[in-house]
């Protein structure tokens, strides 16, 4: 019940809102691909733990930050073993089964990036049906000088359902 519930969520777009977890010495910034223009990028998790939506339930209730492994496909790339988690306070907690996750691509795997990125953080638009509302913003703050993390938009499947 509570999966299907979910799911119906998830048919809409996720606002990601990605964190850099690293600073770069290099003239091209990690994640600037990811950022380019308005795009939707597509994320795909693939749990093999039959009860992950429990396990991921408990640990955040618990207080624990602890990962499930799953495999992610990102823009067709696939990433094997990365940690995924729910994240959030105010947007986990509303009533519904439509959560804000954390990805760590280097959980599992110390080298493995995305665009250069160790880990990112998936917004879930929380009492915004517009989804667009914090992309806006934080453009808004980038264009005036104010600092902001960087975000775009994606599409969240989890075990082939989006």
């Amino acid at each position: 019940m509570i999966k299907n519930i979910y799911f119906l969520f998830m048919k809409r777009f996720l606002l990601f809102f990605l964190i850099l977890t690293q600073s770069s010495a290099f003239a091209k910034d990690p994640g600037d691909s990811v950022f380019t223009g308005i795009q939707v990028h597509t994320i795909k998790l693939q749990f093999d733990q039959p009860n992950y939506w429990d396990s991921l339930t408990i640990y955040y209730e618990e207080g624990n930050e602890q990962n499930i492994v799953a495999d992610a496909t990102v823009d067709g790339v696939v990433y094997d073993s990365v940690g995924v988690r729910f994240k959030g306070n105010s947007s986990y907690s509303h009533p519904n089964n439509k959560k804000p996750f954390k990805i760590n691509f280097d959980e599992y795997r110390e080298d493995q990036r995305w665009d250069g990125l160790k880990g990112i953080h998936l917004n879930n638009c929380w009492n915004d049906p517009t989804f667009m509302r914090e992309k806006i913003h934080l453009d808004f703050c980038k264009d005036a000088g104010i600092s902001a993390p960087r975000a775009n938009y994606t599409e969240l499947y989890i075990n082939n359902e989006l």
